[in-house]
């Protein structure tokens, strides 16, 4: 029952996914269907006492979410705001459920629902980001799921892209608790670059204001690079790779425009360029390998 259960909603995902336009009515009544069934879950859940009545519950709350997710790349620009308040309490009810409970796996596909709730709202979604953030920094600060912790950074990226300079007044705490999955020793290596590129969107979104955590951020790069040696996998060196040359590329850019640390700049890119192509054979690093260099 379990496989076929999610065997429908995986065709319905795709259906919804590859609608034409004349089809936009039915996109919108399965929004409807699924609000329902969420608010129906989580009327029931306090009820339920066995172990796998309790993992059955998640595991259709994750495909709920997923389902949302589906329709909300569908909707309209105009229509986004109107499902927002429901969508929103529904995650927001799930997140809060999940929170010091070993369900990552609804945890992640909630954050990444929202993910796709801002990208619809854009600016509008400033409306609900004072009552997501607890839940954001809570993943941020899961050092010990990698999963969401990776998919906490992956939504503040996209959050950074959504809302570009309306998101300054939160990013010290953000960015703090970004240095602190850098440094932390619990986290695993894959999760990593992805905080490096994080780095990036945000200089994107807050421009030559991204001065303020130049320093930071550069001491970081060096401590990354200084770390990324023969023993790491080739594909997490070449994700580190990358993701250094993607920050500095965006420091580069306003280090132009300010003129300020500009020759510091070009020396650091530099080194770090030097010491990711000395820490393994460079040859494989444009070659796709899945194998542990040894």
């Amino acid at each position: 029952m379990s496989n076929l259960r999610i065997a429908a909603f995986e065709t319905l995902m795709e259906l919804i996914k590859n609608s034409p336009k004349d089809c936009y009515p039915v996109v919108q009544n399965t929004t409807v269907v699924m609000l329902k069934k969420l608010e129906q879950l989580l009327s029931i859940e306090n009820s339920l006492e066995t172990s796998s009545d309790k993992s059955q519950l998640r595991d259709l709350e994750s495909l709920l979410c997923a389902t949302l997710q589906s329709v909300l790349r569908k909707m309209r620009e105009e229509d986004a705001p109107l499902i927002g308040d429901a969508i929103m309490r529904g995650l927001l009810q799930i997140m809060q459920r999940c929170a010091g409970k070993e369900c990552g796996g609804v945890m992640e596909d909630a954050l990444m629902a929202v993910s796709t709730l801002f990208e619809a709202l854009g600016n509008k979604f400033l409306n609900y980001l004072d009552v997501f953030k607890p839940y954001l920094t809570a993943g941020l600060g899961n050092h010990e799921e990698a999963q969401v912790c990776s998919a906490a950074i992956g939504v503040l990226a996209d959050l950074c892209r959504a809302l570009e300079g309306n998101i300054a007044p939160y990013l010290d705490e953000f960015m703090s608790l970004l240095f602190q999955i850098v440094q932390s020793e619990k986290v695993d290596a894959t999760v990593k670059p992805a905080v490096l590129f994080c780095f990036g969107d945000v200089a994107l979104a807050i421009g030559p204001s991204f001065s303020r955590y130049y320093e930071y951020v550069t001491n970081f790069l060096l401590m990354a690079v200084s770390t990324a040696k023969v023993e790491d996998r080739v594909s997490i060196v070449r994700s580190l790779f990358c993701a250094c040359l993607f920050v500095l590329l965006m420091v580069c850019l306003f280090d132009f425009f300010l003129a300020r640390y500009h020759r510091l700049s070009y020396v650091l890119y530099f080194y770090v360029f030097c010491e990711l192509k000395g820490s393994f054979n460079f040859c494989r690093f444009i070659m796709p390998m899945n194998s542990q260099v040894t």
